[in-house]
C-alpha cells in the first residue's frame, strides 16, 4: 500500500524527513542514514536533499520526478 503525504514547503527538509519517518509503521534501522534523494532528470545528476534547506528551494514540476526517501 503507498502513502500520500502533504508536507509544508515552509519548513527545512530535516522536518520533512522526520515526519516521514514517523509515519512509517515499520522500524528503520539507523534512520539518521535515509536522506530524501531527488532523482537524476533532463541530465541533471540526482542528488540528496540538503536537511538545513527549506522544501520550497527544490522546486517542481509536473514532469520532475518526486523526491523519495533512501
Amino acid at each position: 500500500p503507498q502513502k500520500c503525504l502533504r508536507l509544508n514547503p515552509d519548513v527545512p527538509v530535516w522536518v520533512s524527513k522526520q515526519r516521514i519517518l514517523c509515519t512509517l509503521n515499520h522500524s528503520l534501522k539507523d534512520v539518521l542514514n535515509y536522506g530524501l534523494f531527488q532523482p537524476a532528470f533532463n541530465g541533471r545528476a540526482g542528488k540528496f536533499l540538503d536537511e538545513e534547506r527549506l522544501l520550497r528551494e527544490y522546486p517542481l514540476n509536473p514532469d520532475t520526478p518526486v523526491p523519495y526517501l533512501e
